[in-house]
């Protein structure tokens, strides 16, 4: 298995360009992180172009870059029999076979040797992980970083900051293995050696690199396809239908809202329970501000109160 060692970050990140990481196989086949698409990858690789991602996105893969060698301290922990090792310097691993494939590990374990990918799980995610699940997203990281090292197994280990570390043990799946890497070797081909940009998605990833590439206009006119009438067509009406689907979503908050008053938490009929909280926002680039929240909940909180009934006027038989 060669490998590429690279004495910074800014020259690996330089390496990542003219390859397929374990991240952008997510993304190409429909799994990839918040800024990532099959035509974001494209214009990575082939126009050297990264999408930006917002404040909140930002925070998350920080969240995630500043835990990682803790989660796999914690994996250590819980795995003593495991021997693990990092690697000191940036580095890529390929087979000469699929030059296009190199990806980098988070950290690996020796005699046997195979790959450890560490993951913060945040609360949006947490149902991905339950039942022993492994998220389809790490899995096709797993079998593609499996795929570089010729290695035989993988640790996906996943930790939340609360409770022990989620470890799931992958074995190397041949046959997805071989399929994925034939279909990728054809987008490779087609996409970045052939300089065709795949098809354009609505991921607002996809949107955002769409804009780098053609930040300015030139005030000339062109004449677009019949098949974007049919496009425009629809925008416009999924636009309206948008519009009446938000007015039907506020009008059942505003009227959970109004049967609340001052009560924090409801509880619905089949057990489900909805609350509406006071929140403060403190003053940063907006302007400060308080306001209460509405939640769905699957019931309602331990420390809720007890509900009590509330007549629905509307439905009071008067005879």
């Amino acid at each position: 298995m060669p490998n590429e060692v690279y004495e910074t970050r800014k020259e690996w990140l330089a390496g990542r360009r003219s390859r397929l990481g374990s991240s952008d196989i997510a993304a190409i086949f429909g799994y990839g992180y918040a800024n990532q698409s099959p035509y974001t990858v494209w214009a990575s690789k082939v126009h050297d172009i990264e999408q930006e991602v917002d404040a909140a996105t930002q925070q998350r893969f920080d969240l995630g870059n500043v835990t990682e060698k803790l989660t796999i301290e914690l994996f250590k922990m819980a795995r003593p029999d495991v021997n693990v090792k990092f690697d000191k310097q940036p580095r890529i691993r390929y087979q000469k076979c699929w030059p296009w494939l190199g990806v980098t590990i988070d950290a690996y374990a020796v005699k046997p040797s195979r790959v450890i990918e560490a993951k913060f799980v945040g609360f949006g995610a947490q149902g991905d992980w339950l039942n022993d699940a492994i998220p389809m997203k790490h899995h096709i990281q797993i079998q593609s970083q499996l795929a570089a090292t010729g290695w035989e197994s993988g640790f996906l280990v996943g930790w939340d900051g609360n409770r022990p570390p989620m470890i799931r043990e992958i074995p190397r799946n041949e046959p997805f293995i071989k399929s994925m890497i034939a279909r990728l070797d054809r987008w490779w081909s087609t996409h970045v050696v052939g300089n065709e940009p795949p098809p354009v998605d609505g991921l607002k990833a996809t949107s955002g690199t769409l804009q780098l590439l053609h930040p300015l206009d030139n005030g000339e006119a062109v004449y677009l396809s019949p098949r974007l009438q049919e496009l425009a067509i629809e925008r416009a009406e999924a636009k309206e239908k948008i519009k009446d689907l938000e007015l039907i979503a506020r009008s059942a908050e505003n009227h959970i809202k109004a049967e609340l008053g001052e009560a924090t938490y409801g509880e619905l009929p089949n057990g489900s329970a909805v609350s509406w909280k006071h929140t403060s926002r403190e003053s940063y680039v907006v302007k400060a501000s308080e306001f209460r929240t509405l939640r769905f909940l699957k019931k309602l909180p331990a420390n809720a109160p007890s509900p009590e009934y509330k007549e629905d006027e509307n439905n009071v038989d008067n005879s």
